[in-house]
């Protein structure tokens, strides 16, 4: 049990199977989402497209760890940039970081919908058509799969 006089700080420590998991779950989750729109945009630049959005997101990692080292307490993009900027723009990062996050479930969501529509008849034997309903003017529509 801390005394009055000792700082209680969180735990600092990540090892590398945690920063792989971290990793995956930032990137691996949205490439279902996002590899058939860069490569319906990018056409033949898909490679060079991805190599500077790995670039960039190596950068990111680069400064998010000089960041953590000049200010080792828990609090992410948002507490870096309350720090540097004031808390006006700290409340703004951390207000379009919950909007990433929301965005991020969004396509997720979206993407698993599209993968749950073409497995579905083959592993459970369902009809996709057979889940259609009606709602009002609108008619044929799949609330299941996409």
């Amino acid at each position: 049990m801390a005394t009055a006089t000792e700082k209680l700080e969180l735990r600092r420590e990540v090892t590398v199977w945690g920063s792989y998991m971290w990793g995956y779950a930032d990137v691996g989750a949205d490439i279902y989402a996002a590899l058939g729109l860069v490569m319906l945009w990018a056409k033949g630049a898909t490679s060079l497209a991805f190599a500077l959005a790995g670039l960039v997101y190596i950068m990111i990692g680069l400064a998010y760890t000089e960041l953590a080292a000049a200010y080792p307490v828990a609090g992410g993009g948002q507490f870096f940039t309350l720090r540097g900027l004031g808390d006006f723009w700290g409340f703004v990062a951390g207000a379009a970081l919950l909007l990433d996050y929301t965005i991020d479930i969004a396509l997720f969501a979206t993407a698993s919908a599209g993968y749950i529509n073409f497995f579905l008849p083959y592993l459970f034997g369902i009809n996709i058509d057979s889940l259609a309903v009606s709602i009002g003017p609108l008619h044929h529509v799949n609330l299941v799969c996409l």
